[in-house]
């Protein structure tokens, strides 16, 4: 559960609690164990194409409220989740 999410830049940051469901139940053992987790989003928009590459146009939206998954292996390396407290 997205607990904390602010705009830093380009990048977000923020916090979650992990539920006593049975999959938050697995993440925290994992964490427990010394594994690393991280985190995928999702968006949407349009995309303009220039030069041969494509740029993500002002439409843009991150839909981290209802799509934000815990991964051993997210697609970014800058999404690795930090423990706190």
């Amino acid at each position: 559960m997205i607990t904390k999410l602010e705009a830093d830049g380009k990048n977000f940051i923020g916090e979650a609690k992990l539920l006593s469901t049975p999959m938050g139940e697995i993440a925290k053992a994992l964490i427990k164990d010394g594994g690393k987790l991280g985190v995928s989003s999702r968006g949407m928009g349009s995309i303009e194409s220039k030069s041969g590459a494509n740029y993500v146009k002002d439409d843009f939206i991150l839909h981290c409220g209802r799509s934000l998954q815990t991964l051993l292996k997210p697609s970014l390396k800058v999404l690795w989740k930090k423990r706190m407290g």
